[in-house]
């Protein structure tokens, strides 16, 4: 576990983030998931933090043909908690922070679209859950002004 000062752990969560972490797809601004983890392996240690999620449901699944082929459409959700952890000023705390996470996608090949709905909605939910704890995780996407 890393060992912090509380202010020192603050200024560190707090600082802008790098704008080259920052991507942008369809108009949106994001951080991606590997960055994520890389700052909480680095902010808390590799075994400073955890995850628990619980099991992703399909909340709709559709079929429509089109031209001669089957266009699917899947969406899916997850509730997962992520679990910071280690000592601040020589105190074990441990931080827990909850979101849900939804992710569809649409198109032809059913395997792609299982497979980024499926795996999408639970890295949505880490995303969520992180920017809580400040512009390091994405926190200064939400503001209007940035």
């Amino acid at each position: 576990m890393k060992q912090t000062s509380k202010d020192e752990l603050e200024l560190e969560l707090q600082k802008g983030l790098d704008p080259t972490h920052v991507e942008k797809k369809q108009g949106y601004s994001y951080v991606a998931h590997a960055h994520m983890v890389s700052n909480l392996n680095r902010l808390f240690g590799f075994d400073g933090w955890d995850i628990h999620q619980e099991p992703i449901e399909v909340v709709h699944k559709s079929e429509e043909e089109k031209n001669g082929r089957t266009k699917y459409t899947i969406v899916c959700t997850v509730r997962l908690r992520l679990t910071v952890r280690g000592r601040i000023n020589g105190e074990w705390r441990e931080t827990v922070k909850e979101e849900v996470g939804t992710c569809g996608n649409i198109g032809f090949n059913i395997i792609d679209v299982w497979n980024t709905a499926y795996c999408g909605a639970p890295t949505y939910a880490l995303k969520r859950a992180a920017h809580w704890m400040g512009n390091q995780f994405g926190a200064s996407l939400y503001d209007r002004n940035n």
